[in-house]
């Protein structure tokens, strides 16, 4: 019997109950031959190619079974189980079959396993989440070595979180009787990716989900109530996602903490950053805790700003809403009516009018209710004694204009600065306009008057400290110590008096209500006294710079580098990089192909199956023959081994008869271009130069590098289609004394060229564009383009497919050849492009198509208009992008007819919003990140309001607020005046709507002289 072939004939069968019982039975002599040819079968394996490694994956569970059966050290075992091409096979069926067969081993060795193991694991990441939905591989068996062995597992997040996957893939919740709850649990709040199995528990099974079980285990006693509280503290103070948040947001709210239990310090640090859920949970239970008297001055003014600096209208006007609840009046303190200014003052400059409008309503009533205590001008000093051991200094901050009397005996008539406060350890520093002596000495100095009259025989009686004199403001917390007050206890931890905090809060208000409209600005002046309109100065629009193309390659150099850029062709296709490729094949093979065969052998035999196998590639490889990459991997075939290229492009031929091809006419010059290099090779032809290889990034040639390409040819004719090419890639120019040298070659190609250089290129045609939009009872609404274009004059044969506009590609990763195929006719392109670009969403990279097809030249037109107001509404902002570095580009470049383009995207903008074919807040986001580019984008935004802007009595468009103000700061970088048709009515309308305040700042600034 040999032992390695009983084996691999059971893996080769399927057989993973007969293998485990096999390897089961083998002596130690028996697993060494096992050992010894395992690895190296495995690795011969997946060499043969991906069909081998397909099959390898199906058989994983064999090899896994074999591997841990017959491999001898706990290290190799480990690295064989956690091996990429059998992982996913790690489930529970191969747990047990594995646990069963490593019982034989001696317990220190699977001690050591299960420790390796555990310390592997790893959470799939991208494509590969999708295997969560089965538990993480690998975790059955590393857990059962744990629980076999008694080993504590080692710290690692995969592990913690493949328990909870594995309880969420089997809707199981934790069980009191778990072996592996309580170490599971306190590793649970800092594990990466606990989260996804806690949420996908919560999504399947809602109540009797993983979070709820743990919260029942701590309400019997199970768990420690107190632990899950600190765990779910410390996973929101970690600053990981939303995502990895949400569960535990739920777990808190579920254990209901008491107001005592709430940490007020921890929960106020989260709202400034924390994502939007912590930070709601956050807010609910600091406003309970401010209720029960537990949130100090100072936590709730740190509150009140952050939830006023968040960018969610939701958290501002909760901040509002506490304001307005825990700042009620007069009676409330002086040091949390200031903070509260503060943080209202911040919202003065909120995009929403309601809600400024309501934080003014706020800053009013409160500046009413506290004002800061006047401070006295100085006429003389005074000094007072006291015990001997206070020495403290402290300065007021004046307010303007203040002058306070009091009224006490003439022997002791003082005014002191109104937050200066001594205390036993401290010497105060303050103004007065007499001297007096009591129990503390006092030197002042002041800005103020105080003039105080009595009668002679009065006792004199201090007028009560604004920090420790009574009144209702200052009433003592009864959970503070005896002499402590709200304001004392903010005042020492932030380092000011009350009375500062609430002149600081004044002069934030003073200082905000600069920016505000007339109308609260005046409002705020009435009580918070004289406040100066901001002074607007000139603001330089910023320069715009287009995003450069990455620069050319230098040529290859030899056929050695060549074989290695072949190897390593980037996905998706870089046309620049391909075109390299394809030159360098031509012109090494034209000058020593056996020089090239020789160093492109070791690449044919790893890219190309061998024995070659043309069925397979003819009939089960979707799309072989119409891509670049497959296209040009075939030129190098043929260089290589012409017999094998012509026998699969005989097989191709009589399969697409059957299968016609269904690609875009634009793509198909590509593909005649690299099918007629395929046919040279194959007849083991060869020509020294390919005409079309780009000389610019914008995939242009240059006209004289292509005189003298065709020069080379020495009488004979080009390759048809690359002669179309590269007559497509020459710039828009006309050069007679070039035109003369191409009738000098002589030859029918030099004769077109010479013509071509004597008109400067294709004439453009007429472009027509409009979108359909159609609804079935299958497919819902659909949208298509109904785009023509029409040429002016014949169009020379060979041509005339690239001016025939067809559907949208099944491919669209093919777009980013197009920009290259015609740089100077960008319109063309655009229409070739918008079916697609409607179609997918700009995946495939049809988006950075668009961005690149604006460095081309040519006119621009409707069909590009429309083909950027489609990407201008894709949902995703990184898709959107493209459409903001093409409007930049555009303006960099200071397009001759730039303002009428602009002016066509608008109104194209305007009435696709309208139809509905886009979203206008998808839109206004690329206007307003290009306008703050520098993009000038006031024609694109003037021509849009005159579509957009309501009717009399109409509704507003959604989001027409926000384009009003991009349009503002259009209008302003630009300096454009004049009127926009409507746009007086619409200022004109009343009401607090953000559209209607922009309406009137933006005609403000357009009329304005």
């Amino acid at each position: 019997m040999n032992p390695w072939r009983e084996v691999l004939a059971h893996i080769e069968a399927g057989d993973n109950a007969g293998l485990v019982e096999f390897v089961g039975s083998l002596g130690d002599v028996g697993r060494r031959a096992v050992a010894v040819q395992l690895p190296g079968h495995l690795a011969e394996r997946l060499a043969e190619g991906w069909e081998a490694r397909w099959e390898t994956r199906d058989r994983a569970a064999g090899y896994r079974i074999a591997g841990a059966a017959c491999l001898s050290g706990a290290g190799q075992v480990a690295a064989w189980l956690n091996r990429r091409e059998l992982r996913d096979a790690a489930g529970r069926t191969d747990a047990e079959r594995i646990l069963r067969l490593l019982r034989q081993r001696p317990e220190e060795w699977r001690r050591d396993l299960a420790v390796r193991l555990v310390e592997r694991l790893r959470l799939p990441r991208g494509r590969a989440a999708w295997r969560w939905t089965g538990g993480l591989p690998g975790w059955h068996l590393a857990a059962g070595l744990v629980l076999q062995t008694g080993v504590e597992p080692p710290a690692n997040d995969a592990f913690t979180a493949g328990w909870v996957l594995r309880m969420a893939a089997e809707r199981e919740v934790p069980r009191a009787d778990d072996p592996l709850l309580d170490l599971m649990v306190a590793r649970l709040f800092q594990a990466t990716g606990a989260a996804a199995g806690l949420a996908w528990s919560q999504s399947w099974t809602s109540g009797h989900d993983i979070v709820t079980a743990l919260v029942k285990l701590a309400g019997d006693g199970r768990l420690k109530r107190q632990d899950l509280l600190d765990g779910c503290l410390t996973r929101f103070l970690s600053g990981a996602a939303a995502d990895e948040l949400a569960p535990f947001v739920a777990m808190w709210r579920q254990l209901t903490a008491a107001v005592e239990e709430i940490p007020v310090l921890e929960f106020t640090r989260l709202l400034p950053s924390a994502p939007s859920l912590p930070a709601q949970l956050a807010l609910d239970e600091l406003r309970r805790a401010d209720q029960a008297g537990l949130l100090d001055d100072e936590l709730f003014g740190e509150a009140v700003r952050a939830l006023a600096y968040r960018p969610e209208r939701k958290h501002v006007t909760a901040a509002l809403r506490w304001i307005a609840d825990a700042v009620p009046g007069p009676g409330d303190s002086r040091a949390r009516a200031g903070n509260a200014l503060v943080a209202l003052a911040t919202v003065f400059s909120h995009d929403a009018p309601a809600v400024r409008d309501r934080a003014v309503r706020l800053a009013l009533k409160l500046g009413a209710h506290h004002t800061p205590t006047p401070t006295p001008t100085p006429t003389s000093t005074s000094t007072s004694t006291a015990t001997p051991t206070s020495t403290s200094t402290s300065t007021a901050t004046p307010t303007p204009s203040s002058i306070s009397t009091s009224t006490s005996s003439p022997t002791s008539t003082s005014t002191s600065t109104p937050s200066s406060t001594s205390t036993p350890s401290s010497t105060s520093t303050s103004t007065s306009t007499s001297t007096s002596t009591s129990t503390s000495t006092s030197t002042s100095t002041s800005t103020s008057t105080s003039t105080s009259t009595s009668s002679p025989t009065s006792t004199a009686t201090p007028t009560p400290s604004p920090t420790t004199g009574p009144g209702p403001e200052r009433a003592a917390d009864p959970a503070r110590a005896p002499g402590r007050t709200r304001e004392a206890d903010a005042a020492r931890a932030a380092g000011i008096a009350p009375a500062d905090c609430l002149t600081q809060g004044w002069d934030a208000v003073r200082e905000a209500a600069a920016a505000l409209p007339d109308d609260l600005r005046s409002r705020v002046a009435t009580v918070f006294g004289e406040v100066e309109a901001l002074t607007e100065e000139p603001v330089a629009a910023p320069v715009p710079v287009a995003r450069p193309l990455p620069a050319l390659l230098p040529p290859i150099e030899t056929p050695g580098e060549l074989a290695d850029e072949l190897s390593r062709l980037p996905w998706p296709d870089d046309p620049a990089l391909f075109e390299r490729v394809v030159a360098a094949l031509v012109t090494f093979t034209h000058r020593d192909r056996d020089a090239v065969v020789e160093a492109l052998r070791p690449w044919w035999r790893s890219e190309w199956r061998q024995p070659f196998d043309t069925h397979a590639l003819v009939y089960g490889v979707s799309g072989f023959d119409r891509d670049a990459r497959s296209l040009l991997r075939r030129c190098a075939l043929a260089v290589v081994s012409p017999g094998d290229s012509r026998e699969l492009t005989a097989g191709l031929d009589a399969y697409a008869l059957t299968h016609p091809p269904h690609d875009p006419p634009l793509h198909h010059l590509l593909q005649r271009r690299l099918r007629e290099v395929i046919a040279l090779f194959e007849r083991e032809g060869t020509v020294p130069v390919l005409l079309a290889t780009p000389t610019s990034p914008t995939g242009h040639v240059d006209p004289e590098t292509l005189l003298a390409r065709l020069e080379l040819l020495d009488g004979a004719e080009p390759l048809p289609a690359d002669l179309d090419q590269a007559l497509l890639r020459l710039p828009r120019l006309t050069t007679p004394a070039l035109a003369v040298r191409a009738d000098g070659i002589g030859t029918e190609a030099g004769r077109r060229l010479a013509g071509w250089l004597r008109a400067g290129g294709l004439p453009d045609p007429d472009v027509t564009c409009v979108i359909k939009t159609t609804r079935t009872f299958s497919y819902g609404e659909t949208r298509s383009p109904q785009v023509r274009v029409s040429p002016v004059t014949a169009v020379p044969e060979g041509l005339a497919g690239v001016l025939a506009v067809g559907g949208h590609t099944s491919y669209p990763q093919d777009a980013v050849w197009w920009p290259w195929a015609m740089p100077s006719h960008r319109e063309v392109v655009a229409a070739h492009l918008l079916a697609p670009l409607i179609a997918y969403g700009g995946e495939g990279g049809l988006d950075e198509a668009l961005a690149d097809l604006v460095h081309g030249d040519g006119p621009l037109g409707v069909a590009t208009a429309t083909a950027l107001t489609t990407v201008m509404g894709y949902r995703r902002p990184e898709r959107r992008a493209a459409a903001t570095h093409a409007l930049v580009t555009l303006a960099a470049r200071d397009e001759p007819d730039g303002a009428g383009f602009g002016r066509l995207l608008g109104r194209v903008v305007g009435e696709a919003v309208l139809k509905g074919l886009v979203k206008l807040n998808r839109v206004m986001t690329v206007l307003n990140e290009a306008t703050e580019s520098g993009a000038g984008t006031w024609p694109v935004l003037a021509s849009a309001l005159e579509v957009l802007l309501p009717a009399p009595g109409a509704k507003p468009t959604a989001a027409l607020g926000d384009l009003l103000a991009t349009a503002v700061r259009s209008a302003v970088l630009s300096g454009a005046r004049g009127d926009v048709p409507g746009l007086a009515a619409l200022a004109a309308r009343k009401g607090a709507s953000r559209t209607g305040e922009e309406a009137r700042r933006l005609h403000h600034h357009l009329t304005r002289a």
